[in-house]
């Protein structure tokens, strides 16, 4: 890490983060070992794996675009796209972002262990700021070719998402086949916890795949007490690892669901709370950073 930098990057029981921040338009070269753009390897379990996160202020589900229109074979916006010419626009998808503001989170995971990764309510207030357009955040977890559709992290646009506040939970699926990355696939979390699909805190999120939702905190009690308002991405994995043998981590994820995935986060808060904090507080870039020293992860 640069010196006089104001972020760190920390590790512990093999789950690595560091978060990237854009000031304006400013690029600022960062070095290290995670870049979720590189293509991935065969994975097996136990093996690491970078991932990451795209969050957009002010972008709506529609900006970002399906992962593939069938209609035309157009891929959407990906933040490791750097060829291409977006939409006639001169500039390739990730230049693009950059240019709307867009950060980026990038992360280590241990495949097939069931994780938590946090963005602290502070950052997501500093997004918030920079939103000279609709009142929402979106974010998309992306690795190299590949991309989720987007969801909503935070909202006061009622217009667009129905419900509005912060996001404090949301849970993906990274699939592979034979140990090659095939999706990330969202696991629809429902507002059965805040009372249904009818209640001003449930985010209904419309985009290519159907509809799912998303119980949120409001804004009002995340700023009146202590209530921790950081948004949470819980990450399984499935399909099968290069020897053929089967994921389970999200099988228990869709299990702990039925109930409740905050149980989840407050049987692991010890163990990764410090650490998911001391990463998230920034180091100014413009992309996620290459991997400069051979990193063991796929």
């Amino acid at each position: 890490m640069p010196s006089g930098s104001n972020g760190s990057c920390t590790s512990s029981r093999g789950l690595f983060l560091c978060i990237y921040l854009l000031a304006g338009l400013r690029l600022v070269a960062a070095s290290g070992k995670y870049d979720p753009c590189t293509a991935p390897g065969p994975a097996s379990r136990g093996n690491g794996f970078y991932m990451g996160i795209a969050y957009w202020p002010g972008g709506r589900i529609v900006d970002w675009g399906a992962t593939l229109n069938a209609t035309t074979n157009v891929k959407g916006l990906n933040p490791c796209t750097t060829t291409n010419n977006f939409n006639n626009t001169g500039i390739s998808d990730r230049a693009y972002l950059i240019e709307q503001g867009v950060v980026f989170q990038a992360f280590e995971l241990k495949i097939d262990t069931l994780q938590s990764l946090k963005l602290n309510q502070s950052l997501t207030d500093a997004l918030v700021a920079e939103i000279a357009t609709e009142e929402v955040i979106t974010a998309v977890v992306f690795r190299a070719g590949y991309r989720s559709e987007p969801r909503y992290v935070w909202s006061e646009d009622t217009g667009l998402t129905h419900g509005s506040g912060y996001v404090p939970t949301l849970a993906i699926n990274a699939v592979f086949e034979r140990g090659a990355l095939a999706n990330f696939l969202w696991n629809d979390l429902t507002c059965n916890s805040c009372s249904g699909i009818l209640s001003p805190t449930c985010i209904v999120a419309n985009s290519a795949v159907g509809t799912q939702h998303a119980c949120t905190l409001l804004g009002a009690i995340c700023k009146a007490n202590s209530t921790d308002c950081s948004f949470h991405l819980y990450v399984g994995f499935s399909g099968s690892d290069r020897w053929g043998s089967t994921f389970n981590s999200n099988f228990q994820l869709t299990r702990v669901n039925q109930y409740s995935i905050t149980s989840v986060y407050d049987k692991s808060k010890a163990a990764v709370s410090t650490l998911l904090q001391q990463g998230a507080d920034g180091v100014i870039g413009s992309t996620p950073v290459s991997d400069n020293t051979g990193g063991s992860a796929s």
